[in-house]
């Protein structure tokens, strides 16, 4: 059997379906399968937690199905595969693919795939939205994702409401978006998250069961497991009146504190005490310290990880406002001109302050 696809967008579909495999433990699920039904050529992967069919046109009507014994190696023969057309001839137990006088002849599975989750009409949510936004709100609370799999709850984001939200035991991150509203909140994992936005065009249909998540474009269907459990009452710890509120500015404040963390060695808590306007470190080998631009009077001395409020802090641009009840309360990072984002820092044990305290 002989068909043709367009040489740029089988290039395309491979390389995004690619990004789904890798279960080596299971040899049917290393590679990509190619199922043709008419005049659709579908590529499908799965690695048994996300699963993807990108669909792109042949000019056959023929129908087979047949499996690549080296998904690798056909993606480096692409790169010389440089004519409009790649011509495939399937027979037997081999495919030869060929185009511009380049060849690649594979050995062929005919191996059980796993059957694709498929989202009932009934869907506890399903709306439309742009990949391009949310990319860029993943983007902005992922430093927030744990990598704990102890906790693989709090390995994705949860989504709620409006809010896009990443926990991971010191830091809390929220991205909101008034326009959307889920009906019900769901937990996606990070690295389906980001399969996502790389596979996916920009304008896509999302719907979920308590159990997936599907996600369509024209050509793409892409499938993820949802994580299952309870996530973080994440409301409950975003105080909504502090006793003090002082306002920042990001890039002074960062400097400051790019300027401390050269005095941590590898080891280091990069436990930083902060004060009115001064930010300083004590070390085994001195004590160090930056003053910062600050609105507002702060009579506790707090301390925190460098590394945290710098990540916390990144979620902002200009001036942000961190409100505080006492040294052992959660930091609360907020801006006017950034309504959208939220960030939680937990301060670290003060047990041996390096300010003198204002009576």
């Amino acid at each position: 059997m002989k068909f043709t696809v367009d040489t740029y967008e089988f290039k395309k579909a491979l390389e995004k379906a690619f990004k789904v495999t890798g279960v080596k433990t299971i040899e049917s699920l290393e590679n990509i399968k190619i199922v043709k039904v008419e005049h659709d050529c579908h590529l499908l992967a799965s690695d048994l937690e996300q699963f993807v069919d990108i669909t792109i046109d042949s000019s056959s009507n023929e129908d087979c199905e047949f499996q690549f014994s080296d998904t690798k190696a056909l993606l480096k023969a692409m790169k010389f595969f440089t004519g409009p057309q790649i011509d495939f001839e399937y027979e037997g137990e081999t495919v030869t693919i060929s185009c511009n006088g380049k060849k690649a002849k594979q050995r062929i599975f005919d191996m059980d795939f796993p059957e694709f989750p498929q989202i009932m009409e009934k869907p506890n949510n399903d709306f439309g939205y742009s990949n391009k936004k949310l990319k860029e709100r993943s983007a902005a609370i992922k430093y927030a994702v744990s990598t704990d799999k102890d906790r693989p709850i709090f390995t994705g984001v949860c989504f709620k409401n409006n809010d896009m939200v990443a926990v991971d035991g010191h830091r809390l991150a929220v991205n909101r978006d008034c326009n959307l509203n889920i009906s019900k909140s769901f937990i996606i994992p990070f690295n389906a998250l980001k399969n996502m936005g790389e596979i996916m065009d920009n304008e896509i249909r999302i719907a979920t069961t308590d159990k997936y998540i599907q996600v369509k474009d024209k050509q793409t269907t892409f499938t993820a497991r949802l994580l299952a459990g309870e996530f973080f009452k994440y409301e409950d710890s975003i105080v909504k009146s502090q006793n003090r509120s002082i306002d920042i500015d990001i890039e002074n404040f960062t400097k400051g504190l790019k300027y401390l963390k050269i005095f941590f060695d590898a080891k280091s808590e990069k436990r930083v005490h902060w004060h009115n306007n001064k930010i300083g470190v004590e070390t085994a080998s001195g004590y160090f310290e930056s003053e910062v631009n600050v609105e507002g009077q702060m009579d506790v001395e707090m301390a925190f990880n460098a590394d945290y409020m710098l990540d916390g802090l990144g979620q902002f641009k200009n001036k942000v406002s961190i409100h505080i009840g006492n040294n052992t309360s959660p930091m609360l990072l907020t801006s006017e001109d950034d309504a959208d984002n939220i960030a939680l820092v937990l301060p670290m044990r003060n047990d041996r302050p390096v300010f003198n305290k204002v009576a």
